[in-house]
């Protein structure tokens, strides 16, 4: 995809004297900062490649394997160079897709390209789905429950059922934190819900809170705060007409339980509350925990705790959806793959940003994301290369 604004500064001397051309990928502002890059560490040598700068240029494409499975592709490489080009990166998104296996989509759908983190292609396909089971326990309760709904925080929509809720598994296309949550209807049509940050493969950054109380008419909340990243932001909202509380104290240890400096006092027992804690890490992660709670001296605590009953399993992928490959070329315009061989040692890729770009110069609609990975790349020959701390602002293509 060739993205530029195209500076031209002439120099007219009576007659045509001189004049130059320099081309930015440069759709908003005039400063010449190139929108599209990719800087990193190839075997502890710095190498930095900007589209608009000697001749380089970010272009944009998809493809449709046999299987029917779409790629998103984004290639930064010189203009005019289709085999053996010099110090070249190419990244390929495999798509999730909804049909099954040989069925052909009628379009590449979003699904692949969120903010999330994601795993390498490899040889033979790579078990990156993850099998989840959902176990439901049941806390202290005095009402009968009539309907359930799960969430599984990852757009595949609500699952709902009559009852008491019941065991679900449920099938994740690519690692990350999810926001999964639980809901129960009790027959006096009170609902009380938990939230839990669901953590699968790398990065291992999610946080997970439980909000607990103690106390009658004046209670006094505990919320624990287990992983993410310091430091923490805390708010309550207690589920009454004083809104919420927000505490912001920089906590200094990764797990850690922390006790509300400020007990609430609830004016009326007649009715169940629903409290809840918001707890967002120096990453921006944020989990939210709720409770029902009936302030009196024999309080009701109608609430369902959601426990995962096992470490998530891998499932089979063969296809390698929502996989990513590299290619890289070094300058001498040998090509090392990402997919001639599994990963070794840390490796990682994360979508940090996703929003809609500009139609390319085929027509086709396209996606800015900012990317940042680690990788060893293969040659197939037993030459390697390993690219640590990748940063990237790439776009792909899609139907």
């Amino acid at each position: 995809m060739r993205r530029f604004k195209i500076y031209i500064i002439c120099l007219v001397l009576g007659a045509f004297v001189y004049s130059c051309k320099k081309e930015h990928i440069t759709p908003e502002g005039t400063n010449g900062t190139p929108v599209f890059y990719f800087n990193g560490d190839v075997d502890g040598s710095p190498v930095s490649l900007l589209a608009g700068v000697n001749n380089y240029y970010m272009y944009s494409s998809d493809s449709q394997s046999t299987a029917g499975v779409y790629s998103y592709m984004g290639n930064l490489k010189e203009f005019g160079c289709n085999s053996g080009c010099v110090s070249s990166i190419k990244f390929i998104l495999n798509d999730y897709r909804t049909l099954g296996s040989g069925a052909s989509e009628p379009h590449i759908s979003d699904s692949a390209l969120n903010v999330n983190a994601y795993n390498y292609n490899s040889p033979g396909g790579t078990s990156t789905k993850y099998a989840v089971t959902f176990t439901p326990t049941l806390g202290t309760s005095t009402l009968t429950p009539i309907s359930y709904t799960y969430d599984f925080g990852d757009s595949s929509g609500l699952v709902s059922g009559s009852g008491v809720p019941v065991i679900k598994n449920h099938t994740y296309a690519t690692p990350g934190n999810y926001k999964t949550s639980l809901s129960v209807k009790f027959d006096t049509l009170h609902t009380t819900s938990l939230t839990n940050v669901l953590t699968l493969g790398a990065p291992n950054n999610a946080i997970s809170a439980t909000l607990a109380y103690s106390g009658s008419i004046n209670v006094t909340f505990t919320v624990a705060i287990n992983g993410g990243a310091k430091p923490y932001k805390v708010v309550y909202n207690f589920g009454d007409s004083t809104g919420t509380v927000p505490n912001t104290t920089t906590h200094t240890g990764i797990a850690i339980s922390r006790d509300s400096t400020t007990p609430h006092s609830y004016v009326d027992s007649s009715h169940i509350r629903h409290p809840f804690v918001t707890v967002t890490d120096v990453n921006n992660i944020t989990t939210t925990t709720n409770t029902n709670l009936t302030p009196t001296t024999s309080s009701t605590n109608e609430q369902y705790f959601m426990n995962y009953s096992a470490t998530p399993s891998p499932a089979p992928n063969p296809q390698g959806l929502s996989n990513v490959t590299i290619i890289y070329t070094d300058p001498t315009g040998h090509v090392y793959s990402s997919a001639d061989s599994a990963q070794r040692g840390p490796s990682d890729f994360q979508i940090l940003s996703v929003s809609n770009y500009q139609n390319n110069e085929n027509n086709q609609t396209t996606k800015q994301l900012h990317v940042k990975f680690n990788c060893t790349l293969y040659d197939g020959l037993g030459k390697s290369v390993t690219i640590t701390n990748g940063d990237a602002v790439i776009a792909v293509a899609y139907k």
